[in-house]
């Protein structure tokens, strides 16, 4: 989201990616990579695309085709960001199932042992 939000604000692409690399040097390696395909001239959609699913590349493909390149970045910043809460959550939730599994296994094999 952050990409989405200086777009929005009016950085350009290249500054953006410039201010993203200095502010998440983790991702330094990677920013390098699309900043060197974009001064290739490779389209944004296809320098980033190493990164991505196929869905959300083809999203970004169509959304940078028609023009709507920041809003489409916002939207699946949101749409991401929703995904990973409700994947986190349903991690959480499978925790104490199998826990109970897991007491429950080793509770059968230590009656099993001791007749």
């Amino acid at each position: 989201m952050l990409l989405a939000d200086l777009l929005a604000v009016g950085f350009s692409l290249g500054e953006a990616l410039t201010f993203i690399k200095v502010v998440i040097p983790a991702k330094k390696h990677q920013i390098e990579q699309i900043i060197s395909g974009l001064e290739r001239g490779d389209s944004f959609s296809k320098a980033i695309k190493p990164f991505l699913n196929e869905d959300i590349f083809y999203q970004i493909l169509i959304s940078e085709k028609h023009g709507d390149l920041s809003e489409s970045l916002q939207s699946l910043g949101i749409y991401l960001t929703a995904k990973q809460k409700q994947q986190t959550k349903l991690l959480q939730l499978l925790e104490y199932p199998a826990l109970l599994l897991i007491f429950l296994g080793a509770l059968m094999v230590g009656c099993k042992r001791h007749p």
